[in-house]
């Protein structure tokens, strides 16, 4: 009920009350009192919705320091006797993912509890479609991501079992990540997939937030999905198909005495990444409590569903800037989709901020795309330009929208007391979830086996009519294959069916499946997995989804140093020196790195500046032995470059050949370099 529908009431009890009241008793109000009425009632529905304004900011800024964005926690169903044996980010997988192979495009992934920039909120069982941002599309449409081609010299094979032996060699050369063997590259497609989400304005009706072919808000409006919540998270209870999600809403504001109310929503959307990944640049992380708890060695988990991974390009630990995975999430749409070109004016300069991934334009930010770094016109009080968004969030990535659907918020921006702006912005946020592999498997379809596409039809209904099942005769194998019935491998390329286990898994081993002529063929299925089974011709298992996301409790003061005392304990004779006590009597295992410094560079801007490279034991004999390497220098003066450097041997030095694709760097650094 709106809040002067509230004081009509107010006022009409006051009339009513003064008429009916007899003589004797207090004179009636006069309309001057009632008008102060009105106006402390007006006032203290303000002071309300302020405070409770206060408090929601409180309450956001409490988690934002208690962490980065990032995902807090799973659904609980393992414990024991000590903490380690309970699920934290990891279930059976990685933030419970688990196959449905036997769809076309389904991504198995479980419930989270998420926070991003301080928004903390839990998803409903996700199983994500591959769906990316619709180019130059309207809020919110998507549409399916191509499916990689087949090798030419796969579909030359004149036989299936040939061609079974050739697609297993693209198996293997993507496995050793060797292109002399079969080149790869165009076949096995990386794209990034991120958990998305925006303050929305849409509190009446509840939508729903991205398409899965399983699972859906089992609720019929917005209020309903916060009563369900709320009871289940009373009485310890839950949907059984994991339907509902819990997505808090806010006051943003208020316009005549009505509370401006805003609606968290999330969705988990993918984007292909139009460039070769190598798969050596996913460093495993050390999940130490779920190793623990089942007794693996860091290799075994691996090769399981509860690996984490994290990009490192640099083959060494390492600090950095900007990376690889903000190259990569640059290249990801905001709400305005594709063809979005936004700016962001900067508080005390009212300038717009620049790209910290193209400082040599010194180009402006297109604030439309998912970013973390940027740069400003002038150092700040602590002498620097480049900064990130957020106080202390290291996994804030955020774009600008110009979307009536999502919720703004306005400030006064002024470089000085005579040149002030009303600053109006729209945002969304994003962290990245996976990066997943598409492979050949998707379109390869030796056996010419009908597919009848992704809507229902008759056609479709045909591929289990009487009773088809999968069965290996003729009246009980599929009839063609659809969306979720997605066998169209033969089942010979795999060595073996199995893969390790999950409950929420829905693809059979094999089925039997009817070509366009009637014939049985025995299929595997085709869609996307974690780990293949093992393939045949000694490929073995191969994976293709890494999941890459970043955990809310490592961003926190004890997760930093939880962070390093793990890296010390784990590695005692690489840190021997560094503990006040080497322990065991252990000697340090130096590491010889090598440090090579580029010459001081003086153009303005940047203005005068060096950068330091730094080498393993083993690039250092590459190096010296005749070998180039692309090496990364460390960031200064708001960039870093990409060199291609050698030894000379007659001159006894270190040069860079090429500076970021060029034979020399914008900046003016001189090719040779020095040890540091």
């Amino acid at each position: 009920m709106k809040i002067s529908l509230l004081l009509a009431v107010c006022l009409a009890g006051f009339i009513s009350m003064a008429k009916s009241a007899p003589r004797a008793q207090t004179p009636a109000p006069t309309l001057a009192e009632l008008n102060a009425k009105q106006k402390q009632l007006e006032s203290t529905i303000d002071a309300m919705t302020t405070q409770i304004m206060q408090a929601q900011l409180f309450l956001e800024e409490r988690i934002r320091s208690d962490g980065s964005s990032g995902i807090k926690a799973v659904r609980l169903y393992h414990e024991g006797t000590s903490a380690f044996y309970e699920d934290n980010h990891i279930g059976n997988g990685a933030l419970s993912m688990h196959d449905h192979a036997n769809y076309d495009r389904t991504v198995g992934l479980g419930e989270f509890v998420a926070v991003m920039n301080g928004v903390e909120f839990r998803t409903r069982h996700n199983d994500y479609k591959l769906r990316m941002p619709l180019k130059h599309g309207k809020y919110h449409e998507t549409e399916y991501i191509p499916f990689p081609d087949v090798p030419p010299s796969v579909l030359r094979q004149g036989t299936v079992p040939k061609q079974v032996e050739e697609m297993q060699e693209y198996f293997r050369a993507f496995r050793d990540q060797n292109v002399t063997h079969r080149d790869y590259r165009d076949y096995f497609k990386a794209n990034l997939c991120v958990a998305e989400g925006s303050w929305t304005l849409s509190t009446n009706t509840l939508n729903e937030p991205f398409q899965s072919d399983r699972h859906h808000i089992d609720a019929t409006s917005w209020q309903d999905l916060q009563d369900k919540v709320r009871f289940t998270s009373y009485t310890g209870t839950k949907s059984r198909l994991e339907n509902f999600s819990w997505l808090p809403t806010k006051f943003y504001g208020q316009e005549n005495g009505v509370p401006k109310v805003a609606q968290w929503n999330y969705r988990i959307i993918c984007n292909p990444i139009g460039r070769n990944l190598p798969t050596s640049y996913f460093q495993q992380q050390d999940d130490l409590a779920h190793r623990l708890s089942r007794g693996r060695t860091l290799e075994e988990i691996k090769k399981s569903r509860a690996a984490r991974f994290k990009l490192n390009e640099f083959s060494m630990q390492r600090s950095t800037v900007y990376t690889l995975l903000d190259q990569l999430m640059a290249q990801f749409p905001g709400l305005n989709n594709f063809g979005a070109n936004l700016t962001d004016i900067f508080p005390d300069t009212n300038t717009a901020v620049k790209d910290v991934g193209q400082l040599p334009d010194n180009k402006v930010l297109n604030t439309g795309y998912y970013h973390r770094w940027f740069k400003t016109d002038r150092d700040g009080a602590m002498g620097l330009s480049v900064s990130h968004r957020g106080y202390n969030d290291k996994n804030l990535w955020v774009a600008f929208n110009t979307q009536p659907n999502v919720m703004p918020l306005s400030a006064k921006s002024c470089s000085d007391k005579w040149h002030c702006l009303n600053v109006s912005q729209r945002v969304s946020y994003a962290i990245p979830l996976e990066i997943i592999y598409m492979t050949p498997l998707l379109s390869w379809n030796p056996h010419h086996v009908a597919y009848t596409g992704t809507t229902p039809s008759p056609q479709a209904a045909a591929v289990t009519a009487n009773g088809r099942n999968g069965g290996i005769d003729k009246h009980t194998a599929y009839n063609g294959t659809h969306k979720s019935i997605f066998y169209r491998t033969p089942a010979d390329f795999y060595a073996t069916g199995k893969v390790e286990a999950d409950k929420a898994d829905t693809a059979k081993g094999s089925v039997g499946v009817l070509d366009k002529q009637g014939n049985v063929h025995s299929m595997a299925s085709s869609g996307v997995r974690v780990l293949t089974p093992s393939i045949g011709g000694n490929v073995g298992q191969v994976r293709t989804r890494y999941p890459i996301f970043p955990v809310h409790a490592e961003g926190s003061s004890s997760g930093v140093e939880l962070s390093a005392l793990k890296e010390m304990v784990m590695h005692m004779r690489k840190y021997a020196d560094i503990y006040e006590t080497p322990p065991l009597n252990m000697e340090p295992q130096h590491t010889d790195e090598v440090k090579l410094a580029m010459r001081p560079a003086n153009k303005d801007p940047p203005g005068r500046h060096f950068h330091v490279i730094t080498l393993t034991p083993e690039q250092h004999r590459q190096l010296v032995t005749g070998s180039q390497l692309t090496l990364t220098t460390s960031f200064a003066a708001g960039h870093s470059h990409k060199l291609v450097a050698f030894y000379d041997p007659h001159r006894q030095g270190y040069f860079y050949r090429t500076c970021d694709g060029q034979p020399n760097c914008w900046d003016g650094h001189q090719h040779n370099l020095e040890r540091y």
